[in-house]
C-alpha cells in the first residue's frame, strides 16, 4: 500500500498538479464468545442506525466496522512525511482495533471479500454530498479511490449497494478500486450478494434456477 503511495505522489509531484488527500483505513471483525453475545441495543440490519456497532451478516455472523482516519484534507508539495505517517498507521491499527484474543473473547479480521468496502464508501460520501458548500475553487472534482488487499470480488448486501450505486450518482462523485491480489479472470470490481426470501420465492414462482447467490457490477 505505501509502495503504491509513493508511487501516487511521485507522479503528482512529476505532472505538477494539487490535490487535497484523506486517508481513511477500514476494515471488519469477526467476533466471537462474549464479545459476541447478542446485546438490547444490537441493529442486525447493515442499514441500521442503532446504538450498538455490532452487526449480523446474512449468515448469521456477528461483525463490527472499524474507520479511522489518518489524514485529513492534506496539500503538500513534499508527500514524504505523508508516507511515512500512513506506514506507522497502518503498523499500529490491528492493536488498535483489538484482533487479539482477549479476555472476553476472540475479535479476528475478515477476509478481503467480506469487508465492509460499501459501508466505507457511503462513509465518505457523507462528507462529499456536501461538496459543493464552502467550495475550494483551486481543485475541481472529487473521487474516491479504495485499495484492497483482495482481488475486487466483494460479498455485498443488496440494498447497500443499491443505495451506494444512487448516492454516487447523485453526487457525481467517482470510486476507483485498486486490488492488491491477482486479478480472477472476469471483470472487476464484481459484487456478489445472497438473494433474500423475498427473491428466492419470486425465482421459485418464476422457474428461475441461479441459486442462493446473484452476482453483478
Amino acid at each position: 500500500f505505501t509502495l503504491f503511495l509513493e508511487e501516487l505522489f511521485r507522479r503528482w509531484k512529476a505532472l505538477d498538479v494539487t490535490h487535497s488527500i484523506s486517508v481513511v483505513f477500514f476494515a471488519r471483525s469477526y467476533l466471537a464468545g462474549s464479545e459476541a453475545a447478542p446485546s438490547p441495543d444490537d441493529d442486525p440490519s447493515p442499514l441500521g442506525a442503532g446504538k450498538s456497532t455490532r452487526h449480523k451478516d446474512v449468515d448469521g455472523r456477528v461483525y463490527e466496522d472499524h474507520y479511522l482516519p489518518v489524514v485529513e484534507n492534506v496539500t503538500a508539495s513534499d508527500w514524504s512525511g505523508l508516507v511515512h505517517q500512513v506506514k506507522v498507521a497502518f503498523c499500529s491499527f490491528p492493536e488498535r482495533v483489538g484482533w487479539h484474543v482477549s479476555p472476553r473473547g476472540v475479535r479476528v479480521p475478515s477476509v478481503a471479500k467480506q469487508g465492509n468496502v460499501l459501508e466505507a464508501i457511503n462513509t465518505t460520501l457523507n462528507v462529499l454530498q456536501y461538496h459543493y458548500m464552502d467550495r475550494d475553487l483551486t481543485r475541481t472534482g472529487n473521487s474516491i479511490v479504495v485499495v484492497s488487499p483482495g482481488d475486487g470480488v466483494f460479498e455485498v448486501d443488496r440494498s447497500l449497494a443499491a443505495v451506494t450505486r444512487q448516492r454516487m450518482m447523485d453526487c457525481g462523485v467517482g470510486s476507483d478500486c485498486i486490488c492488491l491480489a491477482l486479478p480472477p479472470l472476469h471483470v472487476t470490481p464484481f459484487f456478489v450478494y445472497k438473494k433474500s426470501e423475498a427473491d428466492a420465492a419470486a425465482d421459485a414462482a418464476g422457474g428461475g434456477g441461479e441459486g442462493d447467490w446473484k452476482k453483478h457490477f
